[in-house]
């Protein structure tokens, strides 16, 4: 099985992804290929470019996704035509964010179960209730289930997002993309997404699996499996960081302080 590795990227999140590009570099083994997909929306991705350039990084250019009015969903967009940017003879695709940093050695294997990779389903008639029991809100995570339901035009009863990195087969985000195009009157998937909102590609993909490539995965139900769900979890070799203090301080890492948590990461001796 050959797995690639697929990250979406623009100029405010270039030192995030030198560190990604790092880690890849010094923990994945076994990868089939490593591409990032960028985009030409208003030159924001200038910076990038160069820095890509620089250090012979292998990406490509899309050229429509500057259609997609909110960078939220621009990126999303692309994510559903990863399979264009991969080798033809790459099996799966695994996605992970620029903020996405690997901490530890590791081959692709490790998110798998029987030849199939893993996916956690999460119903959000369980997981709804659960974060209102401990205070959580509930607005963001209800969104996501009608915005994947209204896209999809199915009910979705899962939320499927529980962990990262997502791995897929190469050719589910071509599946997705013909299924939005073919319920939406043949129109090119960009015209049905420039002008939403907000949307969650993970949620997409992983409810249209769950509906009609289902024998394609592995698939963990976190309130009837959650042993399991802890037992496959990626803790230890993958951590998802952001530069945004105040929004997400449990992920907050201040990129401009020497020795920093991703500094140590990526060159203390493992």
């Amino acid at each position: 099985m050959k797995t690639s590795i697929v990250t979406i990227t623009y100029d405010k999140d270039l030192e995030f992804l030198k560190y990604n590009l790092k880690s890849i570099k010094k923990f994945c083994k076994g990868y089939h290929d490593n591409v990032v997909i960028i985009d030409d929306h208003e030159n924001d991705c200038i910076e990038t470019q160069r820095y890509l350039d620089s250090i012979e990084q292998k990406y490509f250019i899309n050229k429509e996704a500057k259609h997609v009015k909110r960078g939220y969903v621009r990126q999303q967009y692309m994510k559903l035509l990863s399979d264009l940017y991969v080798p033809t003879d790459t099996d799966y695709i695994c996605h992970i964010d620029a903020d996405s940093i690997f901490k530890k050695e590791h081959t692709p294997d490790r998110f798998f179960k029987n030849n199939k990779p893993l996916l956690v389903k999460n119903r959000y008639s369980k997981l709804l209730p659960h974060l209102q029991k401990i205070g959580h809100p509930i607005e963001g995570v209800k969104r996501w289930q009608d915005t994947t339901s209204e896209i999809l035009n199915f009910n979705v009863e899962f939320e499927f997002m529980f962990r990262m990195p997502l791995v897929y087969p190469k050719n589910l985000s071509k599946l997705v993309r013909k299924y939005i195009e073919g319920i939406n009157e043949s129109a090119p998937l960009v015209d049905v997404l420039k002008d939403l909102p907000i949307m969650s590609e993970y949620n997409v993909m992983g409810a249209y699996a769950h509906q009609y490539t289902h024998e394609d995965f592995f698939w963990i139900d976190r309130w009837e499996n959650p042993e399991l769900a802890v037992e496959t979890n990626y803790d230890d070799i993958f951590g998802h960081y952001s530069s945004r203090a105040i929004d997400q301080p449990d992920r907050y890492v201040d990129l401009n302080v020497k020795g920093n948590e991703l500094d140590r990461i990526v060159t203390d001796d493992q």
